[in-house]
């Protein structure tokens, strides 16, 4: 997709910085170098990217909505995306809302980046002063499923709580569950 109306750019640079994969270099995920040695100037470039049909659909809805171009918005959506990856990356991370965010994550990165519930806990570990420790894999089960299939989850917080379980919100639900089963951990994360 050409944003502008300007030929796409393509430089080795460009190409260099967007190649490599993100890994972990102590508690962040890129160092500030990385960030640097990618941006040249402040000059507008043209890109391409690979996105679903759907998702141009929708881009391409909100923009005549809107009544603005669709670069707008996908500025609008790349800069969202961008704060709330750099949060959490950086471990801007309310500790009383880690599980929370740990449910949210493996919903929101298990389609694009093929991270699962596993891979979540390690990255929040990663970069948290803090450890969220190690979870059960029935926990992490748990974790994985409630993106997908709320339903199967709900039936199993019901059967290990002993009680009914609220439906209307299941991250905070199963975010709860695993505070209280993890109570140590979290107490070590407030403190």
């Amino acid at each position: 997709m050409k944003m502008d109306n300007q030929p796409a750019v393509s430089s080795d640079e460009e190409s260099v910085a967007s190649s490599r994969p993100l890994k972990p270099r102590g508690r962040a995920f890129w160092a500030k170098s990385d960030v640097e040695e990618s941006i040249v100037d402040d000059a507008r470039r043209s890109i391409s990217v690979r996105i679903k049909l759907s998702e141009l659909g929708r881009l391409k809805a909100i923009a005549k909505r809107l009544e603005t171009r669709e670069s707008n918005v996908f500025r609008y959506v790349l800069r969202i995306g961008l704060a709330r990856l750099t949060n959490v990356l950086d471990g801007v991370v309310v500790p009383a809302q880690r599980w929370r965010l740990l449910i949210q994550l493996v919903g929101e990165l298990s389609n694009d980046f093929g991270m699962d519930a596993r891979a979540c806990l390690d990255l929040l570990n990663s970069v948290s002063s803090g450890s969220m420790g190690d979870l059960a894999p029935e926990d992490l089960e748990l974790v994985n499923l409630a993106a997908k299939h709320p339903r199967v989850v709900l039936e199993q917080l019901e059967r290990l709580t002993g009680g009914t379980v609220a439906t209307s919100n299941l991250v905070a639900s199963l975010s709860e569950y695993l505070q209280a089963k993890y109570a140590e951990a979290g107490a070590n994360l407030a403190g």
